[in-house]
């Protein structure tokens, strides 16, 4: 997987193109790509200096690493998930508090 954004010379090529390609689109993502350079997973003796900025996944023996463009489809999944996940407890919350009071309110008035 991955090919499908065209590779940088450096991390800031490389998100440079995923927010090109609409794999990015929240500015927050794309501060942290740009914060964590992806060079810094690969091992300093990789015959091919700027394979960390290609979108590809690569392998060695035990060690995985993804595409940037699937980190990228990831991140935003989770993220919206986390954001319905939250805001859904969060007006679960509101609605249970709600019920509370008006049960509160129901046994004032009946005394």
């Amino acid at each position: 997987m991955g090919g499908s954004v065209s590779s940088g010379e450096n991390n800031e090529e490389l998100v440079d193109n995923l927010v090109h390609a609409n794999y990015i689109t929240n500015p927050e993502i794309e501060k942290v790509f740009r914060a964590v350079d992806r060079g810094h997973f690969f091992p300093d003796d990789i015959e091919v200096l700027d394979l960390p900025y290609q979108d590809v996944a690569w392998r060695a023996g035990r060690i995985h690493i993804s595409a940037p463009c699937i980190y990228s489809e990831v991140i935003y999944i989770i993220e919206v998930k986390l954001m319905l996940h939250v805001g859904m407890d969060y007006l679960r919350g509101m609605c249970g508090v709600k019920r509370i009071d008006r049960v509160r309110n129901d046994e004032v008035r009946r005394r």
